[in-house]
């Protein structure tokens, strides 16, 4: 029987270590492996006695060879290929060196009791991540001294073979020592059931459940991820089974005569039967709560269910759970406050706003007070920019507070407190406008849109910072517009208590002059024109605007008529535009504005009403009349919180005419950029985000990157096509499929059938891999693929864990994957349910009608 040495027996030298005399220091000379699974002997939880083959060892082998790995930064890849060669040869042409032959053997009696006992070698690498252990498999079932030192032998040259030192030098991180390689020694005990379990749910990231699969035989059906497991999902503190699947399972792993692991048929009265019972369950997750408590972090555990209970093979400690998550559908559209958050963001755009949306509205909320923003706090849902549902909650309460405060305090403290507010958060903004105005004149006077990269990447670095001070200047003025308001309305509000009917006082903030009335004003004497001339009114009646615009600029009336619109809007501006640079602004080209022109003369619509100015004086008016000429310091403080609140509210409806001052000037710029990129047009830069232009800007370009970069582009276009077809309440025909949840996530792409290795080479920038089992030597495709669908393996298999380490949705244990799509299917896949829709194509390619 298999125990832990005493003391007076443990071998002192490095060369090995016993498990349940590691410490965190001998990471270096054991791996993590070997690690968690001592300081899981520490927590008392079930793990088998076991030693550990030191790297100090392997070194020490190493050395007797003649080969030395101290520097291994000086070797290439061809000659490490060459030295991985050398050292598998010498593995089995030299002796060992005696001093290690001899702590090992030591180690193996103390553990074997010398008794006739199988053995499990286990490598363990002393890397964070997992994966690259996962992929250095076990040897099982070694039974005696002479094979166990021919499977040590075949574990030290294995880590040397051309696939795993090609993968090893795909991670830099696995390269900096080549001679890190140590092996965890472990009785070998066949199990009847095996499997994992990890401490929350990775469909929707909840520590309040925990997911364990498992199936009848060794571990490599669920770990390796080549059966669909029964998946059961416990809930930690109703201790109780919310949800389970039970998976029709036909084989089993088991051993081999020699040896290896075969596959077999399964009993066909096991074959629908759980491979766990509830008391199972509750034993197993009792175990996996002491794990979480001694790491204080969520786990991931193997283990193997035997004739006398549970055993843990493998432990894993995991990062730390996010914060909680809302959910994508929670979110709030920003185009409900702001019509220029109307269009679809590309790549490009939304990457140069959104740093510049947090900065703003981080800066606004320390200037107001506000504390515990989400991160991030803007989102883009179907290429829609959405916000976090608390940050209006936050602002909203922050106003609130204000009023309250300012109601607990005499009325002329109260006063002169919203004055010096008002009077310093009006001097704040304005000077934020001015800076942002300079910024913006003395582009367009230096124009460095001419310039080499480097002069385009410093203007570019400059543009973000004025837009930046116009982002913060205008979320400040939407705060101050709204709170001025009700404001002024309470201050108002106990004159006319007394009567019966009292005056709306929103009229107060309508119709004020400026860009926006002026704007107004200009759209409705083009329509009059329109009307009045039959010929123009015959082409706003065409369909299309790209139709209308294409016949302004041949008819005989269109170019007069398309250069007085420019003239008209020159000085004012025009203010329903939007904030990304793909689409042309009314600067670029006039497609906006003839669309609202085509709208007003359909609908018979004004755009600006005279009423409304004649109104607000006349409530002006009626207000002063009632406060009374004898209470002049209530008109001084009414006239002057009215004027610094309308100021607010015609600098917010003024907000489209600065932004419709930046994107033209990023439009510009972008084209200037993409003279030295290697697109195949303009207007593909577009679908590049800027730290990707920054660096194809700085490192060369061969051949391969260039058609890298050509595939990155299609799909992304592809996407956004297809993305904005789905994104919309159409009921378009699909098929609908239910799998398991692997890795929360949603994603929209398309299918890419891959059964082999030679399908990888199909494999497009963005597509999503489906296969029948995924193998670990295909994990650098995943750095291509837009997500994951899996037909066998469950949420705790290999592939499932590589899809978490690249964020990558994942939906696994999906049956006839590969026969139900085809490639070229348009999934949506949700990797939090499992569930995914399939498209055809031809369904949802349609292109926006202009992008520019």
């Amino acid at each position: 029987m298999a125990r832990n040495p005493s003391a007076d027996e443990i071998s002192k030298g490095s060369n090995v270590i016993w498990l349940s005399d590691a410490t965190p220091h001998d990471l270096p000379l054991i791996g993590l492996k070997a690690l968690n699974l001592g300081i899981a002997q520490r927590l008392k939880l079930p793990i088998p006695p076991a030693f550990c083959i030191t790297t100090q060892a392997y070194r020490r082998c190493l050395e007797s060879f003649g080969i030395s790995l101290e520097e291994p930064h000086n070797l290439g890849f061809q000659e490490t290929l060459q030295m991985g060669r050398l050292i598998q040869h010498s593995f089995f042409k030299y002796p060992l060196p005696v001093d290690v032959l001899s702590d090992i053997r030591n180690a193996h009696r103390q553990l074997t009791q010398q008794q006739e006992m199988a053995l499990v070698l286990r490598p363990s690498v002393p890397y964070a991540s997992p994966l690259f252990s996962r992929r250095l498999r076990p040897l099982l079932n070694i039974r005696g001294m002479i094979e166990f030192e021919k499977a040590l032998k075949v574990c030290w040259a294995y880590i040397w073979l051309d696939e795993v030192v090609a993968y090893r030098f795909s991670q830099p991180q696995l390269i900096k020592r080549l001679d890190d390689l140590a092996i965890v020694v472990q009785p070998f005990v066949k199990p009847r059931a095996s499997g994992s379990l990890i401490s929350f749910n990775p469909g929707n990231n909840s520590d309040q459940e925990m997911v364990v699969e498992s199936a009848w035989g060794l571990n490599e059906a669920v770990s390796r991820g080549l059966l669909v497991p029964d998946q059961f999902v416990w809930q930690r503190f109703l201790k109780k089974v919310s949800r389970q699947q039970i998976a029709t399972k036909t084989t089993f792993f088991e051993l081999a005569e020699d040896g290896s692991v075969k596959q077999s048929a399964l009993d066909a009265r096991l074959q629908k039967h759980p491979s766990l019972n509830e008391a199972d369950l509750q034993a197993l997750s009792d175990l996996a709560e002491k794990a979480v408590a001694g790491y204080q972090r969520p786990v991931s555990l193997e283990w193997i269910k035997t004739e006398k209970g549970f055993q843990f093979i493998q432990v894993h400690a995991l990062p730390p759970l996010p914060a909680a998550v809302v959910q994508e559908s929670e979110w709030e559209r920003l185009d409900t406050l702001a019509p220029y958050f109307q269009q679809p963001f590309s790549p490009l755009g939304w990457s140069f706003l959104h740093p510049l949306l947090e900065q703003a509205l981080q800066a606004v909320a320390e200037y107001l007070g506000i504390t515990g923003l989400p991160s991030p706090a803007f989102r883009l849902v179907n290429y829609m920019v959405h916000w976090h549902p608390s940050v209006p909650k936050l602002f909203q309460q922050a106003l609130a507070a204000f009023q309250t405060h300012q109601q607990e305090m005499p009325a002329w403290r109260s006063q002169i407190e919203v004055l010096k507010t008002l009077f310093k958060a009006q001097g704040y903004w304005q000077g934020l406008y001015q800076d942002y105005l300079a910024a913006i004149s003395a582009f367009w006077a230096q124009d460095p849109a001419t310039g080499e990269p480097e002069t385009l990447l410093e203007a570019l670095s400059h543009l973000s910072d004025a837009v930046a001070l116009f982002l913060e200047a205008a979320l400040l003025v939407r705060c101050l517009s709204d709170s001025s308001q009700n404001l002024i309305s309470g201050l108002i509000q106990p004159y006319f208590q007394a009567q019966e009917n009292p005056p709306v006082f929103d009229i107060l903030f309508k119709g004020l002059p400026g860009r926006k009335a002026q704007a107004d004003q200009i759209m409705d004497q083009t329509v009059e024109k329109i009307r009045s001339e039959p010929r123009l009114l015959s082409l706003f009646k065409l369909q299309t605007t790209s139709a209308l615009w294409e016949q302004l600029q041949t008819q005989e009336v269109g170019p007069g008529f398309l250069a007085a619109l420019k003239d008209d809007f020159g000085a004012s501006g025009y203010f329903r535009t939007g904030l990304d640079p793909l689409y042309p602004s009314w600067v670029d080209a006039p497609h906006p504005i003839l669309q609202e022109l085509q709208q007003a003369i359909q609908h018979q619509r004004v755009f600006w009403d005279d009423r409304i100015p004649v109104q607000r004086e006349e409530l002006t008016q009626q207000i002063f009349q009632t406060v009374g000429p004898w209470r002049l310091p209530d008109i001084v403080l009414l006239r002057v919180i009215l004027h610094l609140g309308q100021a607010c509210v015609q600098t917010a409806d003024e907000e489209a005419f600065y932004c419709s001052m930046f994107v033209p000037v990023l439009r510009r710029m972008m084209g200037a950029i993409s003279r030295f990129l290697p697109l195949e047009s303009k207007a593909d830069i577009f679908y590049l985000e800027l730290t990707e232009i920054r660096h194809l800007l700085q490192a060369p370009m061969n051949a391969f990157k260039i058609k890298e970069l050509k595939e990155l582009i299609q799909a992304r276009k592809y996407e956004r096509k297809i993305g904005n077809r789905l994104g919309g309440k159409q009921k378009l025909e699909s098929v609908e499929l239910q799998g398991l949840p692997g890795n929360a996530g949603q994603y929209l792409g398309k299918a890419r059938i891959v059964l082999r290795s030679d399908d990888l080479k199909e494999l497009r920038q963005g597509e999503i891999l489906v296969t029948d089992y995924f193998e670990p030597a295909w994990e650098l495709a995943l750095t291509k693929a837009g997500g994951l669908v899996l037909e066998l393996g469950g949420a705790l298999s290999h592939g499932a864990e590589l899809a978490r380490q690249y964020k990558l949705p994942a939906v696994v244990g999906l049956a006839q994957a590969t026969q139900q799509l085809k490639n070229g299917y348009v999934l949506r896949l949700d990797g939090g349910t499992g569930q995914i829709s399939a498209y055809q194509a031809t369904a949802l390619e349609k292109q926006e009608e202009f992008v520019g």
